[in-house]
């Protein structure tokens, strides 16, 4: 829960928390808001619609910052299957955001219509991890350098489905991907996601939809210095 000693972020759309942690691990207080309910998010949670929770929050709390991970199945692989029923919700969470003057992070996957966005990736951390994931804000980020090369020199490997030429391959690597129901690909595959992502408070498909917290942890340290400079 918020102890009132640190400034607080709001993260909507927050799931089981993969960025809410990197947040809290930055310095802030969090606040969690999502439509469904989150048995294991380990801050506090409010359930409900985005606007309707955010403002009562903003009346209430004083809120520094906003963090949100609006879904867009639109961008993903399997939108040829669920585009037609699905709203792409950035556009109605970065006007909510924008509305409140505050400093924002806005992820989602690759292929999402944020503006701007920088791209991290397990790579980027030194972690055996392969999750592009795209943040737009309204302060600077710098674009770190991908660095997949040294990763797949890195040992031991495990068998890990890659795609070539459209079709699926098993092959040993020390990358592993996290994603859908997991590839099957033996005993231990999903303390292997956790393990890679640092989250260990998870089950296997609130783990699929996570961010590790190390990519929120790295931009809540550059808005913390932004909250900083406008007390």
């Amino acid at each position: 829960m918020p102890t009132g000693q640190r400034p607080l972020l709001v993260d909507f759309f927050c799931k089981a928390g993969g960025a809410s942690m990197g947040y809290y691990q930055a310095g802030f207080d969090v606040i969690g808001v999502d439509l469904e309910p989150q048995p294991h998010y380990p801050f506090e949670f409010h359930q409900g619609d985005f606007r309707e929770v955010g403002a009562r929050l903003l009346a209430e709390r004083p809120v520094v910052a906003i963090g949100s991970s609006p879904p867009c199945k639109l961008a993903t692989d399997l939108k040829s299957f669920s585009a037609k029923h699905h709203t792409d919700l950035i556009p109605a969470a970065r006007e909510f955001a924008r509305a409140t003057g505050l400093p924002y992070v806005i992820e989602n996957v690759e292929g999402a219509h944020l503006e701007d966005p920088i791209v991290l990736c397990g790579s980027m951390f030194d972690r055996l991890l392969l999750r592009h994931r795209e943040f737009e804000t309204n302060f600077p980020l710098m674009q770190m350098p991908h660095r997949h090369a040294e990763q797949e020199r890195m040992s031991p490997g495990f068998p890990v489905l890659r795609y070539h030429s459209g079709k699926p391959r098993v092959v040993m690597s020390p990358v592993v991907g996290v994603y859908g129901k997991g590839q099957g690909l033996g005993v231990g595959e999903v303390a292997r996601w956790r393990e890679f992502m640092e989250i260990d408070w998870m089950v296997r498909d609130e783990l699929s939809q996570a961010i590790p917290p190390y990519y929120t942890r790295w931009i809540g340290a550059r808005l913390m210095n932004v909250v900083a400079a406008s007390v």
